[in-house]
């Protein structure tokens, strides 16, 4: 009877390592070359949101950065910041909105996207803007 349960056990642990692996292979993550600390920022950024992020947000400049300088497309910014919370569109460009804090006249961040790339993100606080990348 025990051979029989040490039997059933190693199964379902090795087939439970293996579908892990094979998960993790198809992750939202590829294509970005993040490190597992980015990856860790950036799911600490998505749950702050809705409270104060602002510190959160700050750990991932270094990788929106690398977005800009290499021009990696835009539609991975979902994977690293969650959806954002507003969007304008126009014949050239997109902005996306993200708010830091509950309120919706706090801080937040604006993308501005182009030709389906990062082009420029900038830190609007309560009574002023921060342009950090142009």
């Amino acid at each position: 009877m025990k051979r029989w349960f040490k039997k059933m056990l190693l199964i379902q642990a090795t087939t439970i390592v293996i579908l892990s692996s094979l998960s993790t292979n198809k992750s939202n993550w590829t294509g970005m070359n993040l490190t597992a600390d980015e990856i860790s920022n950036s799911i600490h950024f998505q749950l702050a949101r809705g409270g104060n992020c602002k510190g959160e947000f700050e750990k991932l400049q270094p990788i929106l950065d690398r977005f800009i300088e290499k021009q990696l497309n835009a539609s991975y910014l979902n994977n690293i910041l969650g959806k954002f919370n507003s969007s304008s569109i126009t014949t050239a460009e997109t902005e996306y909105n993200y708010y830091l804090t509950e309120k919706l006249d706090g801080c937040s961040v604006s993308f501005i996207v182009r030709n389906e790339s990062l082009v420029s993100y900038s830190f609007k606080d309560c009574s002023k803007t921060l342009y950090i990348n142009n």
